[in-house]
């Protein structure tokens, strides 16, 4: 059962690495991550920060104003650690993704 269209189902959280936004930023389709019904999807600062060029950073500011995209920090001690331990073989952005994604 598709449970996309459910209000009652849970939102499913996506952790959102730089690549996935600039490539829709390319392609000027950051809003269908708004039009995806039961997604929240989020970004850490540290993948903002990664976003450099002015005429992509104007448009991923467009897409948190409109509710697309929302900012997430890593903020628990084990998100923190994960952090700290992935940092030092990949970049900072992916290294705040996996955090997130393997603590929730």
């Amino acid at each position: 059962m598709d449970t996309s269209d459910d209000p009652s189902a849970p939102t499913r959280i996506v952790v959102t690495d730089t690549n996935v936004l600039i490539n829709l930023i390319h392609v000027d389709r950051l809003g269908l991550l708004g039009a995806l019904s039961g997604y929240e999807f989020v970004v850490p600062p540290e993948v903002e920060s990664e976003v450099i060029t002015p005429s992509q950073t104007k448009a991923l500011a467009r897409a948190f104003d409109a509710g697309h995209l929302h900012r997430r920090p890593l903020v628990s001690a084990s998100e923190l650690t994960l952090y700290a331990s992935h940092v030092q073989t990949v970049g900072r952005g992916e290294a705040s993704c996996l955090a997130m994604m393997l603590t929730s």
